[in-house]
C-alpha cells in the first residue's frame, strides 16, 4: 500500500487517459471508477455474449468472466471484482487473481479501513454468511443481511435468522429468530428483527438497533438487550473513547438520546437521526427535526440556530472534532452548512463535506446545472467537470487532489487550497 503522503503531491494537471475508450473492442462499459490516488481508471466492459472483463487505464484484463460487477479500489489502491466464472459459481478477483473459493452468489465488496482485508457477503444452496480474505464462515444460515466489517478487519458480521420459518408461521416469528453472527458465530440472543449491526472502533464489540416484540425497540449491545423499551429507535454508535453506546430514541412522538439504557437527553425532537461522534468521543452531534419542517444539527444538545425547510444530510466532524459541516436543502436547493454558517452559494446537489486534516478547510463536491466542481472553503472552482470524485486533501491540509471526467478526459490536478 502506497501511503498517502506518498502520492505525488505536485501542483499540476495530468491526463491519465486522453481518450476513454479501451484499445479493444467492446459492446459497452460501464461506470468507471478511480483509484484512490487518482492515478488509475477503470470500467467494466461486454466483449461479447457472456464476456466480461475490466479495463484499467486502457489496458484490458487478460481474463474473461461470463458476468463482472461490482468494480471497485479498496483504500490501498487494489482493484476488485465480482466475477462469474464459466464453472457458474461466483468470485472474488482482485488485481486479475481470483480467490480459490467461489459461491453459488456473492455481492456486498467490502475493504477494511486499510484495505488490506476483503469481505463479501455469500450464498451457497440457499444458506448465507460471508468469507473474508477467502476464508469462508463455518456456518451458514437460511438467511442474512446488514453485512459489515470491523475497521480493521479483523471480525465481520451479520443479521442472521437462525432458524426455517414456514410460510405464515407468525407465531415462531414473534418469538424471535434472528441474532448477530460475528465470523458465523451466533449470539445467544433472539430477537424478533435486528438491523445496522455496528463495530466498536476495535472491532470487539457490536451494537445494533432491534425489536423485542412487533411494537417495542431497543439497542442491543454483544447480545445484551437494554432494559429499556421504546417505540422506536435510530442506529446506534460506540464511543470511540469510552465504548458506552448511544443511540437517538423515541418515546411518545417525540425523539431524545439514550446512553447506555439511561436517557441523558430528555425527547424533545420530532426526527432525530444521523448520530455521530467526534473522533476523539469529546462530543457527539445529530441531525434534528425541532418542529415540522425545520432541520438542523444538534451537538451535545444545543441545536444550532440555522434551520433548513426540507432536510439535513452527511453530517461530520473536523478531525479535531472542533468543527461540524453538513448538507442542507430548502425545497429544490442545496447549500453547505458549517459551523452554523451557510455558505453563500446554493446548488443542485451538495455531496457529503470533507474536512482537511489540521480541520481548517473544508472542500465539498457540488452539482449545478448539470455540471460538478468543487467548493472550497465557500469558493467554487471556475472548472466544471462531466464526473468528479470526491475531494482529497494532502497530509499537510496545503493541496487538493481532483478526479475528474471532462471531453472524454481523465485527468488527475493537484490543487492549492489557497490561491
Amino acid at each position: 500500500m502506497v501511503e498517502k503522503k506518498d502520492w505525488d503531491w505536485e501542483i499540476e494537471s495530468r491526463v491519465i487517459v486522453e481518450l476513454l475508450d479501451c484499445p479493444l473492442r467492446y459492446i459497452w462499459r460501464e461506470e468507471p471508477k478511480v483509484s484512490p490516488d487518482g492515478e488509475k481508471i477503470a470500467f467494466i466492459i461486454n466483449e461479447g455474449e457472456n464476456k466480461f472483463s475490466v479495463c484499467q487505464n486502457k489496458t484490458h484484463w487478460e481474463e474473461a468472466y461470463d458476468k463482472v460487477w461490482s468494480l471497485k479500489y479498496g483504500p490501498d489502491g487494489r482493484l476488485s471484482v465480482l466475477a462469474l466464472t464459466d464453472e457458474g459459481r461466483w468470485t472474488v478477483v482482485t488485481e486479475q487473481v481470483p480467490w480459490e473459493n467461489s459461491f453459488d452468489f456473492a455481492w456486498e465488496l467490502q475493504f477494511s479501513t486499510d484495505g488490506s482485508q476483503i469481505g463479501v457477503a455469500i450464498q451457497n444452496e440457499q444458506q448465507y454468511g460471508m468469507a473474508v480474505n477467502d476464508v469462508l464462515w463455518p456456518t451458514l444460515y437460511p438467511n442474512a443481511n446488514h453485512f459489515t466489517l470491523s475497521p480493521k478487519g479483523n471480525h465481520s458480521a451479520a443479521v442472521v435468522q437462525t432458524q426455517n420459518l414456514s410460510q405464515g408461521d407468525i407465531f415462531k416469528y414473534q418469538e424471535g429468530v434472528f441474532s448477530v453472527a460475528i465470523d458465523g458465530q451466533t449470539w445467544d440472543t433472539k430477537l424478533v428483527n435486528i438491523w445496522t449491526p455496528i463495530f466498536d472502533h476495535q472491532g470487539k464489540h457490536i451494537c445494533a438497533q432491534c425489536r423485542t416484540s412487533l411494537y417495542t425497540y431497543t439497542i442491543v449491545v454483544d447480545g445484551k438487550v437494554w432494559d429499556k423499551e421504546f417505540s422506536s429507535v435510530w442506529r446506534p454508535a460506540f464511543n470511540p473513547a469510552t465504548r458506552s453506546c448511544m443511540a437517538p430514541v423515541r418515546i411518545g412522538k417525540k425523539w431524545g438520546l439514550a446512553q447506555d439504557g439511561e436517557i441523558i437527553l430528555t425527547p424533545r425532537f420530532y426526527q432525530m437521526w444521523n448520530f455521530i461522534f467526534s473522533p476523539l468521543g469529546d462530543s457527539w452531534a445529530a441531525i434534528v427535526a425541532t418542529d415540522l419542517g425545520k432541520w438542523t444539527v444538534c451537538i451535545n444538545g444545543s441545536t444550532w440556530k440555522t434551520h433548513f425547510e426540507t432536510l439535513v444530510y452527511d453530517i461530520t466532524f473536523s478531525p479535531d472534532g472542533q468543527r461540524i459541516a453538513a448538507a442542507g436543502k430548502n425545497k429544490d436547493k442545496w447549500f453547505v452548512l458549517v459551523d452554523d454558517q451557510v455558505w453563500n452559494e446554493s446548488f443542485d446537489m451538495v455531496f457529503e463535506p470533507v474536512f482537511s486534516p489540521d480541520s481548517k478547510h473544508l472542500a465539498v463536491k457540488v452539482e449545478k446545472n448539470g455540471a460538478y466542481t468543487y467548493a472550497i472553503d465557500g469558493k467554487v472552482l471556475p472548472h466544471s467537470f462531466d464526473q468528479l470524485w470526491m475531494p482529497v486533501f494532502s497530509p499537510d491540509s496545503k493541496k487538493i487532489l481532483l478526479r475528474g471526467i471532462t471531453e472524454n478526459q481523465y485527468l488527475r490536478a493537484v490543487i492549492p487550497v489557497e490561491g
